[in-house]
């Protein structure tokens, strides 16, 4: 997210290939991707191109993260999930709260 803003990597959070739009809609996926954004220190600017779409964001990061950066983005309604143990995400705690919330992979 860092890299976005400072404009230092391209807008890689959307899809712009109309024929990959329309594979997801065909395929009864939302026409844009559900965002994770994992961080430990959730100290980053949000692209602002995350609210000119409709897309789903989450931000996922520890359970000992800085409870002051969780509520600041929870007070921008950008839900929390929790996915390790100490600040950082991990990868199998994360794949089962998105299982939870519904989302799978497609081969």
């Amino acid at each position: 997210m860092r890299a976005l803003g400072e404009g230092r990597l391209g807008n890689i959070l959307q899809i712009r290939n109309k024929d990959l739009v329309e594979w997801r809609r065909n395929t009864d996926l939302k026409a844009q991707p559900t965002v994770i954004i994992a961080s430990a220190s959730l100290n980053f600017p949000m692209h602002k191109s995350l609210q000119e779409h409709p897309q789903k964001v989450y931000i996922a990061t520890g359970r000992n993260a800085d409870p002051e950066r969780i509520r600041y983005w929870q007070d921008l309604n950008y839900p929390i999930l929790i996915t390790g143990e100490d600040r950082m995400v991990q990868g199998a705690p994360l794949i089962h709260e998105l299982s939870g919330l519904g989302y799978k992979v497609f081969i």
